[in-house]
């Protein structure tokens, strides 16, 4: 059970300023004070907290308490969050409050800009295919150099680059967000649909596009069940 902390162990008046000392302060970033104004520019908002309405730890701590419960179970996260995001209560928050939404996400960006950059690194290097070159050309091949998905020719997929339209590869696609990153879950898709499918289950997305077709469904399929076997080291 956690100590209770004393108001005036980590509260003080310095100039006529009320300051608050972050309890994990000391223990996540040593060589810094730990002491902070007491306000919602250093802590985040605690309805809970009769003493001050503030969390006892600040925001780069909880910034950084949040990146290690994150990168501790990633997919439990990815997959809690979408169920959330995908419920009824949320959707009508984020309809009533979408300023509010909006403001509140482009400050948590700002305050948590260095944890972001090393959550994009790490879920880059989990979501990185680990496949020769050999096999990506199979595997493109065995689709007739065409996107999986929406059926673009590899010859007609371009991307833009410093302003200028250029000829790019495929993305090499996952079908299943959270399956392996090995040619089983692998097939070639154009950027549009890469991004588009993002994160959603394979079979509820696609079935929805309007450039579904069953013959690419299947393909898919009979590749990731049996097919890329024969392609495989």
């Amino acid at each position: 059970m956690a100590r209770h902390i004393p108001y005036e162990e980590n509260h003080r008046e310095i100039n006529g300023f009320l300051e608050k000392k972050c309890s994990k302060h000391d223990i996540y970033f040593p060589d810094e004070d730990s002491w902070f104004l007491c306000t919602e520019e250093y802590f985040y908002k605690n309805k809970s907290s009769s003493r001050d309405g503030l969390n006892t730890w600040c925001k780069k701590c909880s910034s950084k308490k949040a990146y290690e419960s994150i990168m501790s179970d990633y997919e439990r996260f990815q997959k809690n969050r979408k169920k959330y995001m995908q419920t009824d209560k949320f959707k009508k928050w984020r309809i009533k409050n979408e300023e509010e939404y909006r403001e509140w996400n482009k400050q948590w960006r700002i305050d948590n800009k260095e944890y972001l950059y090393q959550y994009a690194k790490e879920r880059e290097k989990h979501k990185k295919h680990k496949i020769s070159s050999k096999e990506w050309n199979e595997c493109k091949k065995y689709f007739n150099h065409r996107c999986a998905y929406c059926g673009l020719a590899l010859e007609d997929h371009y991307i833009m680059f410093k302003g200028e339209l250029i000829p790019s590869d495929f993305h090499k696609e996952h079908v299943y967000h959270f399956g392996k990153n090995d040619l089983s879950n692998c097939v070639p898709a154009c950027r549009n649909c890469n991004s588009y499918k993002w994160e959603f289950e394979f079979e509820d997305w696609y079935k929805k596009q309007p450039f579904f077709t069953e013959e690419r469904y299947n393909k898919i399929l009979e590749w990731i069940n049996k097919d890329y076997m024969k392609y495989i080291k």
